[in-house]
């Protein structure tokens, strides 16, 4: 059987995502305020994401309590790759170029999930 994964833009600032013709997560992203966040519910769970500290180059992720459940923060001050911590554990996250831009999530400097453009006929 085959798995079908989809995304599409469904207003200005919301995106929904389906896996086999099913909505499973949407994605709400608030860009009128100054403070960068964004909601997601996935099933019954929702979460807000939102970046933090002065230069907003950490970002933090909550359940519906509040309790922070992830953590994403950058390794060196100018750095392509950052921290992610998640249920205990630490990863690493890159950017990369391979050919175009892509992201790759290490543990034990081993790739554990990649996420890059491609390109068909010269259009992304």
């Amino acid at each position: 059987m085959e798995q079908s994964k989809k995304s599409e833009k469904t207003s200005k600032d919301q995106y929904s995502f389906y896996f086999n013709e099913q909505l499973t997560g949407i994605l709400q992203i608030s860009m009128r305020t100054t403070e960068r966040k964004a909601n997601a519910k996935i099933g019954i769970r929702e979460f807000q994401i939102k970046q933090t500290e002065i230069r907003k180059n950490r970002i933090e992720i909550a359940n519906q309590t509040g309790e922070i459940v992830a953590k994403l923060y950058p390794e060196k001050w100018y750095a392509s790759t950052s921290i992610f911590e998640y249920a205990g554990k630490t990863y690493k996250v890159i950017v990369r170029n391979n050919p175009l831009a892509e992201y790759a999530i290490q543990e034990n400097g081993r790739d554990l999930l990649s996420y890059g453009l491609d390109s068909d006929f010269k259009k992304i």
